[in-house]
């Protein structure tokens, strides 16, 4: 009697012990797996190809930048603080740029933009944010330094 209640017991225990087992098993399956969904080869070159081609953008900024940092005479330094003095504010940014073909820099405050010579670091022009310019009788930018627009060279031929 006792031998039938031991393997009683262990046959309940055991029983016990596989439901619980098949539980977790079952509750593994009801899981949903993430999707995994295979790029196309054309998909990945296309991606591939917009990235160089923003890499390219990026480099020949880069360059074009850097050829026009070379033509100034003055520094984004030295222009800030000709704004600045001129303005009795602080500026805000300096940026070099090419307006109406002539090389300048262009120096922001809160209320007006500074356009500064980068050759001679002459005022050229301050613009007085909100108010509106007429084109038509507006004079062009003429600085000492002039640079061909590439944009138009391209154009044009």
């Amino acid at each position: 009697m006792k031998k039938s209640l031991s393997l009683l017991s262990l046959g309940i225990l055991s029983a016990i012990g596989l439901s619980s087992a098949v539980r977790g098993v079952y509750a593994h399956q009801n899981q949903r797996p993430i999707a995994h969904i295979p790029q196309s080869p054309d998909s990945i070159l296309a991606r591939d190809i917009e990235e160089e081609g923003e890499m390219n953008d990026d480099r020949e900024e880069q360059q074009e930048e850097a050829q026009l940092q070379n033509l100034a005479k003055i520094t984004p330094e030295q222009a800030r603080q000709v704004a600045e003095a001129a303005r009795g504010a602080t500026a805000t940014e300096v940026e070099l740029d090419v307006e109406d073909g002539s090389l300048v820099y262009e120096v922001e405050f809160a209320d007006a933009e500074v356009l500064v010579d980068a050759g001679n670091s002459q005022i050229l022009k301050i613009e007085e944010k909100g108010q509106e310019e007429d084109d038509d009788t507006e004079m062009p930018v003429r600085g000492s330094i002039q640079v061909p627009d590439s944009d138009q060279d391209a154009t044009e031929h």
